[in-house]
């Protein structure tokens, strides 16, 4: 019997993009669906049990949040994923810095998209100076 959960979360990404790669480095390994914001009917993986059931659930619940809001989606790799949650702890100064300093623009996007969806606030105290 062949395991439908490769297809199935390769069918979610290709819901908000128009391939399966990572949006900053272009692997295609690994990947991983990242939730710019969340919301209070958001799914969650941790609301699933972490066996092959589980996650074919959590990608057949996500589907519907993505056909939803499939903007509020990234396709990144294990790697930058992780390297954006450590981002994202920055302070707001240190996280400008950061974003200053990398030469990878795509990445510097996704950080900026990400944290603002999170802490909508910061673009109307922008938006008043």
């Amino acid at each position: 019997m062949t395991n439908p959960l490769p297809s199935l979360k390769r069918y979610c990404i290709l819901k908000f993009r128009r391939c399966d790669v990572c949006q900053v480095c272009d692997t295609s390994k690994k990947l991983i669906i990242h939730h710019k914001k969340y919301f209070d009917d958001s799914v969650i993986y941790k609301q699933f049990s972490d066996t092959h059931d589980g996650r074919i659930q959590y990608y057949a619940k996500l589907l519907d949040e993505i056909e939803k809001r499939p903007t509020n989606f990234n396709s990144l790799c294990m790697n930058c994923h992780d390297h954006l949650h450590k981002i994202l702890n920055f302070s707001k100064n240190k996280l400008d810095d950061y974003c200053n300093s990398i030469l990878n623009s795509r990445f510097e996007i996704i950080i900026s998209d990400t944290y603002y969806a999170r802490h909508p606030e910061e673009i109307e105290a922008y938006d008043d100076d």
